[in-house]
Order: structure tokens, then sequence, then C-alpha cells
């Protein structure tokens, strides 16, 4: 995929922005599974819950 810089571009852009190697990406999947096994409890996610659908309602038996 090196052969074509356009390619490798689209699939590995946000690798590129945050300056991640392809050797680091190892190194990074080690030290996060060594936190998870210090800590295997989950953390508050800091997202919003999403809102309630508010569609339609079904009509039964139509």
């Amino acid at each position: 995929m090196e052969d074509e810089p356009a390619k490798y571009q689209a699939h590995f852009t946000q690798y590129i922005k945050r300056g991640i190697e392809p050797d680091g990406i190892e190194e990074k999947y080690k030290k996060v599974h060594a936190a998870i096994r210090a800590d295997p409890s989950p953390k508050k996610s800091q997202k919003k819950s999403p809102k309630e659908h508010q569609g339609r309602p079904s009509v039964l038996g139509a």
C-alpha cells in the first residue's frame, strides 16, 4: 500500500495526524492491555446519552 501514497493517506489519515508510527502500534496495544489488566473495571463514559426516539407510534394489527 505504501507504493500508492493517496490510498495510504486515505486509509491511515488519523494515525498520520496523531503521529502514530506503524512500529508504535504494538507498544500501544501492550500498554493498553496492561492498563486493563491492572484495573478491569469499566470507566464512566463522558458521552451524552442518546435522546429518546420520538418517531411515529407503530400501528399494531394494521
